[in-house]
């Protein structure tokens, strides 16, 4: 499997991002994307499928309609300005692990991208793998 480290694709966060904590939440303005942050954004281990339909049901704050995060706005997440990687300061609930995207892989459509928040690494992997989900709504 090809690894591929992207610190140039996430230097933007570093810059263009205004995020602000809220219950349960995380919102950042400059996207207009608020972010599942509780427990369970770190306990929650699926595969792609399930992983997708526990954003799709997920009820939080109120709010009904979230979704899987892209890989492009997982990236906007990664707080790469210290040595080790891990999601910005304002989450709360954080680990370090890998966190699926909706993205689909584009040579194979069995393969989705994840964002390791433990290395820095965006990757792409099978399906059935079990890994954690952080879920976005898009604020209108």
């Amino acid at each position: 499997m090809k690894t591929f480290i992207v610190f140039f694709m996430v230097s933007i966060s570093i810059f263009a991002n205004d995020f602000e904590k809220s219950l349960n939440i995380v919102i950042d303005k400059t996207a207009n994307i608020m972010w599942q942050d509780n427990l369970e954004s770190t306990q929650y281990l699926e595969d792609i499928t399930m992983a997708k339909t526990y954003c799709e049901n997920l009820i939080l704050n109120g709010y009904i309609d979230w979704k899987m995060a892209t890989i492009k706005e997982l990236q906007t997440i990664m707080d790469i300005t210290n040595k080790n990687v891990t999601i910005k300061k304002e989450f709360q609930y954080t680990t370090s692990s890998k966190y699926w995207s909706k993205s689909p892989y584009h040579l194979n459509a069995n393969q989705f991208w994840y964002v390791d928040f433990k290395t820095g690494i965006v990757n792409f992997s099978t399906r059935d793998n079990k890994y954690t989900v952080r879920c976005v709504r898009y604020l209108k």
